[in-house]
């Protein structure tokens, strides 16, 4: 197995409302792309351990696109979400108090095809993304 890689991203929201915003689909759909000129145009999750979640991503000229689904192995509330995609690469989502903000930290599998750097760069601006949408709903 490869060694994971690691992003965070510190948010100023409740828990609850990080939580939601991170596991529930209509939220998903509103954030889950890592730059201005993708969407993701459809998402479904059943946020249970053995339960599959899937969200379409693409570009919205719709030049290209792919489906991200897996599994959750393990989703202890508001603490810990596991899961693994369908290359078996898995991914650990980790929610923590930090002072006046949760710190959502995600730990993932690199799929290799890709430099570690360009990995990091894709998911980090992912949470990014979930944070800027968080904090413009407060």
């Amino acid at each position: 197995m490869s060694d994971f890689l690691k992003v965070q991203v510190a948010i100023k929201a409740t828990m609850d409302k990080v939580w939601n915003g991170f596991t529930q689909a209509q939220e998903i759909e509103k954030w889950y792309f890592a730059s201005a000129d993708w969407k993701c145009s459809n998402a479904k999750v059943n946020l249970v351990e053995g339960g599959e979640f899937s969200w379409k991503m693409e570009a919205k000229d719709g030049s290209k696109g792919f489906v991200y689904k897996g599994r959750f192995d393990e989703v202890l509330p508001h603490a810990r979400i596991a899961y693994h995609l369908e290359d078996q690469r898995k991914v650990i989502c980790l929610f923590s108090q930090e002072k006046e903000s949760i710190l959502v930290t995600q730990e993932f599998q690199p799929s290799g095809v890709f430099s570690n750097e360009d990995e990091i760069k894709g998911w980090q601006g992912i949470l990014d993304n979930f944070k800027a949408y968080l904090e413009s709903k407060s």
